[in-house]
């Protein structure tokens, strides 16, 4: 073979080479081309992206907005909260010591109403012990008495035992009893005549 032949036959050989390797390339360059098309095609546009970035900053200022306003109502109700707490606190001290004062006036009602029993037991037997007992006299015989009137007492509750005066009536001068003149001797005596005779003669 000569030198033409040969320098010929490692042209042809470089040639189909190159030809194999540009398919090759071309191959990558289509399937290269349909990855690009389909990244545009799920590549989002800018204006787009622009919205939603106004959108998203707008949603993050309105949250924070909201999140500011749940803080805010959530520190209030803590404090209604601790006010409620301390409020309840303040009423359970009150109820105990309004019981407790309940509990003393209960005592002391029953201790005054065991005093006023006691005080009227002790006035009960006070006065059964000192109302009198009235005996009746024995009868006394007939003989010339005359009573004294009664006088009864101002107080109604005072007792007063009556007690019959005994009066002695005078004796009568009796008709043969003669009177003596202090004025005569004894030689010069005479009997005169009794008042009652002489009362006799009168009539």
């Amino acid at each position: 073979m000569t030198s033409h032949q040969q320098i010929t036959t490692s042209i042809i050989s470089t040639i189909s080479t190159l030809e194999n390797d540009l398919e090759e390339i071309n191959q990558a360059q289509d399937n290269l081309l349909e990855v690009i098309i389909k990244a545009q095609a799920s590549i989002i546009p800018e204006e787009e992206l622009s919205s939603i970035k106004s959108n998203a900053s707008i949603l993050i200022f309105v949250s924070m907005d909201k999140v500011a306003i749940y803080n805010t109502k959530l520190l209030s109700l803590k404090a209604t909260m601790s006010m409620l707490a301390g409020r309840s606190k303040q009423l359970k001290d009150r109820a105990a010591k309004l019981q407790e004062l309940k509990m003393k006036y209960l005592s002391e009602i029953d201790g005054i109403r065991k005093m006023e029993k006691e005080k009227d037991q002790i006035i009960a037997a006070k006065t059964s012990i000192s109302t009198p007992t009235f005996v009746q006299s024995p009868d006394i015989p007939s003989s010339p008495i005359i009573p004294s009137p009664v006088i009864s007492s101002a107080t109604p509750s005072s007792y007063t035992t009556i007690i019959p005066k005994l009066v002695k009536k005078k004796k009568k001068t009796k008709a043969r009893q003669a009177l003596i003149d202090d004025s005569d001797d004894g030689s010069s005596w005479k009997p005169k005549k009794s008042l009652s005779q002489q009362d006799l003669l009168k009539k």
